[in-house]
């Protein structure tokens, strides 16, 4: 079984991250990615370093859907980019996938 790697992403409106630091460790994480940027932003190095970290078998975890994708569009990209390198994904909001 992979690794479960966490990412977490808070904007200006919610400084300190409760909301998803409280919901990610429901699922143990092996590694937490953790950055303060807006959505819009499109330089999200942890972002970029926990996608880097990811290997096939492993899972990208994350508290809300909403904090990974800056864009329906990106975050579509996200999706398909994990899926062609057979990484799961959980949202901690959303119901896991079958």
């Amino acid at each position: 079984m992979g690794r479960q790697i966490g990412y977490a992403r808070v904007s200006t409106d919610d400084l300190h991250g409760k909301a998803q630091k409280a919901a990610l460790p429901a699922v143990p994480c092996d590694l937490l990615f953790f950055e303060q940027e807006s959505g819009a932003n499109r330089e999200r190095p942890e972002l970029a370093r926990a996608l880097k970290e990811l290997r096939s078998g492993d899972t990208l975890v994350v508290a809300r859907l909403e904090r990974l994708g800056r864009s329906l569009i990106h975050l579509l990209q996200i999706m398909e980019d994990l899926e062609a390198r057979g990484i799961a994904f959980r949202s901690q909001k959303q119901p896991p996938s079958p």
